[in-house]
């Protein structure tokens, strides 16, 4: 009978003690995190940001996923610590120059230039002269940041009047002749974008131009060049339209601060994971 009681109170403790055990093994496993995103329904949120805190979830991390303003709020809150993980163009990380990791690549976006056919603008270097009214989203945007980066790297931009507006309003405004261009940033072939249909619809009084010049050079401090030149098609079929635009990185930034493990397992998935984070 004593052993009995004695093998029933050992398995009683043992039973214990390995509760406790995984009890500890789980809290060491789960680290949270804040992951910033971008605006609700845009792609920053909606398709990088839900994939990729999925793909951190099944490595036992709690993500929470926020809204953002876009690039410069995520750089500003990752720097700061109020988010560990976030998302930004690479023309708005050198601008800022944030002091922040570059945790890897997840594509390109690029900068594109619709502009009214009464205007008289017909490619960039009308954008360098007085008088050249450009709306390019709103102070703090992406868009707004590229174009404020493009500013700096070739000054003669800032000969034309900024316009901080954006959206279809903006847009309508170049159509009626009460600004001369708009600005915006998006993936290259991406076709079903709001603001390229609405350029692109027949009738519109609007046209694409080329946004392409080279005084736009500049490098990361990895030494990756900041923007690439290409020629991307703005319509589908054999002999599509096409403009030739920088393109930027889209990068997945993170504090250095972060817990190792964490870390470590974001640069995995960014790595090994690219295409499912994409949602390809």
């Amino acid at each position: 009978m004593k052993k009995s009681l004695k093998k029933l109170r050992g398995a009683i403790i043992g039973a214990i003690a390995g509760i406790g055990l995984l009890a500890g093994c789980s809290s060491a496993q789960a680290a949270a995190i804040t992951l910033t995103t971008g605006y609700e329904g845009g792609s920053y949120h909606n398709v990088l940001g839900g994939n990729l805190a999925q793909i951190l979830s099944e490595r036992g991390h709690d993500v929470t996923v926020v809204t953002s303003s876009g690039s410069v709020e995520n750089l500003e809150r990752v720097a700061s610590g109020e988010a560990q993980i976030g998302f930004t163009q690479a023309d708005a990380y050198a601008a800022t120059n944030s002091r922040v990791e570059i945790i890897g690549s997840l594509g390109t976006e690029c900068l594109f230039v619709a502009a009214s056919d009464a205007s008289g603008v017909s490619d960039e270097s009308d954008l360098q002269k007085e008088g050249r009214k450009i709306a390019v989203g709103e102070q703090g945007s992406g868009s707004a940041v590229s174009w404020d980066y493009a500013r700096e790297l070739e000054p003669d931009y800032l000969a034309a009047s900024t316009y901080y507006q954006g959206g279809i309003l903006a847009l309508s405004k170049v159509k009626t002749g009460q600004l001369d261009a708009f600005f915006w940033v998006t993936t290259p072939g991406n076709l079903d974008h709001k603001y390229l249909k609405a350029v692109r619809q027949e009738g519109s009084g609007l046209h694409m131009i080329d946004f392409n010049d080279w005084d736009m050079n500049d490098q990361l401090p990895n030494g990756d060049k900041v923007y690439e030149f290409r020629d991307v098609e703005v319509e589908s079929g054999m002999f599509a339209d096409t403009v030739e635009v920088p393109c930027t990185s889209l990068l997945v930034v993170a504090n250095a601060n972060m817990d190792s493990k964490a870390l470590e397992d974001l640069a995995t998935a960014v790595m090994m994971n690219g295409n499912r984070i994409q949602g390809k």
